[in-house]
C-alpha cells in the first residue's frame, strides 16, 4: 500500500529548529520540554525508518507529556494517517488545530494540519467535512 504523504517535512524542521520554549509556548526550558523534544526526535527517526508503530508510541508519549502542544498532536496524526488509522488521525489533527492556532509558530503549520485533516476526511469519504461545507 502506498503511504499517503502529508505535510510532514516542514513540521519535522519546525520541531527540531524552533527554540524549545516555543514548542510548549513557554520561555523557560523545563525537563518536560527536553523530554518532549527527545521523544519527537526519536519519533521522527522511527518514522523515517518506516517503524510506524514505534513512532506512534513515541508521539503518544509526547502528547501525554505536553497535551497543550499542537505539534505533538500533529506529529501523532501524521503517523496514524500513514498507518491507515484514520479515525485516530482525525482526532489527533482535530486536537492539534486549535492548539496550533494559539501557539507562536509559523501559520503554515496550522494550514498543514487543516490540509491533512481534510485529506483524512476525504479518505474516510466524509466529503462534506473535507470540503469544509458541512451542512446541518
Amino acid at each position: 500500500m502506498a503511504r499517503w504523504r502529508y505535510h510532514s517535512f516542514f513540521l519535522l524542521l519546525v520541531s527540531i529548529l524552533l527554540p524549545p520554549g516555543l514548542l510548549m509556548a513557554r520561555a523557560q526550558v523545563t525537563a518536560t520540554q527536553t523530554q518532549v523534544q527527545r521523544l519527537t526526535l526519536q519519533g521522527f527517526e522511527r518514522y523515517r525508518k518506516n517503524d510506524l508503530e514505534g513512532a506512534a508510541a513515541l508521539f503518544r508519549q509526547a502528547t501525554t507529556l505536553a497535551p497543550a502542544d499542537g505539534l505533538t498532536w500533529f506529529n501523532l496524526g501524521l503517523v496514524l494517517a500513514d498507518q491507515g488509522k484514520l479515525a485516530d488521525a482525525a482526532d489527533a489533527y482535530e486536537k492539534s488545530i486549535p492548539l496550533l492556532s494559539k501557539q507562536n509558530i509559523p501559520k503554515l503549520s496550522l494550514s498543514n494540519a487543516c490540509n491533512n485533516l481534510a485529506l483524512v476526511y476525504y479518505r474516510q469519504k466524509r466529503f462534506e467535512d473535507a470540503s469544509g461545507r458541512k451542512q446541518s
